[in-house]
């Protein structure tokens, strides 16, 4: 399953540029049609193609400038690239540590399933309580 986004193009350049698909569960919302969103990220227009609800593309454009505002606090003469690459950087960390976090609430999640699934069974063979 991919991202639902198809491809970018920047205002700037004015070329296209494919974009990697990722494996996602069908969490965001969706439009039945693929459209063009447009986005400005640090005043950098971007027309992206994607299924996604323009509101959904909007929030995560504002997630990245947002972060890429933080950045450019902290290194104000970083080339643009560079402070690209450290929020996708710092985002990817974000993502790895959710996945991570989830991991460890299945597994805990798995483990208590199991910890009642055997007290049930003890119970049901124990067979009735008297009073």
């Amino acid at each position: 399953m991919g991202t639902g986004y198809k491809s970018y193009k920047s205002s700037q350049k004015g070329s296209q540029v494919s974009t990697a698909t990722s494996p996602s569960r069908q969490t965001q919302p969706r439009m039945s049609r693929t459209d063009t969103v447009n986005v400005e990220v640090r005043g950098k227009r971007l027309a992206i193609r994607t299924d996604h609800d323009p509101v959904y593309v909007h929030q995560i454009a504002n997630y990245l400038d947002v972060k890429l505002k933080d950045l450019q606090t902290q290194a104000p003469s970083a080339a643009f690239e560079k402070l690209l690459m450290l929020a996708s950087m710092n985002i990817i960390e974000e993502l790895f540590e959710v996945r991570a976090d989830m991991a460890h609430l299945r597994h805990d999640f798995a483990a208590k399933t199991e910890a009642l699934i055997a007290l049930i069974d003890q119970e049901s063979s124990v067979g009735p309580h008297e009073s």
